[in-house]
């Protein structure tokens, strides 16, 4: 069994650094990419994803909006933040009262292999 990830993120490049590198982990399968927040939410949603890689910047919406929506349309999906820049304090503040992790982008790898092991509990558990 594979985690099926969804990638949302504004930059064309990061979207295509990420579907390269998930590609390279047998455990995960790219479902889908969106480029701004309602194709985001839409994008959780219809391709029934296990995780969802959500661009702390994505254009169009508040990203807390749209991870709350994420959650409350498509529960079994876990949601994760992305930033290329350091995070201020008012947003940290705001994803840890939303129970949600941010993760730096330059640390892809890292997060493309906390996936997979994440996948990996799952199916033993």
């Amino acid at each position: 069994m594979t985690t099926r990830v969804a990638v949302m993120d504004g930059s064309t490049d990061y979207l295509d650094l990420f579907a390269l590198t998930i590609a390279r982990v047998p455990e995960l399968e790219l479902v889908g990419t969106a480029g701004d927040g309602y194709s985001a939410v839409r994008l959780a949603v219809e391709s029934d994803a296990d995780v969802a890689l959500l661009d702390l910047d994505l254009p169009d919406v508040d990203v807390f909006a749209a991870a709350w929506e994420i959650r409350r349309l498509a529960p079994g999906t876990t949601v994760f933040l992305t930033s290329c820049a350091p995070v201020d304090e008012v947003r940290r503040r705001q994803a840890e009262e939303l129970d949600l992790y941010v993760f730096e982008k330059l640390k892809l790898v890292a997060t493309i292999e906390l996936l997979a092991r994440l996948d990996v509990q799952r199916r033993a558990a």
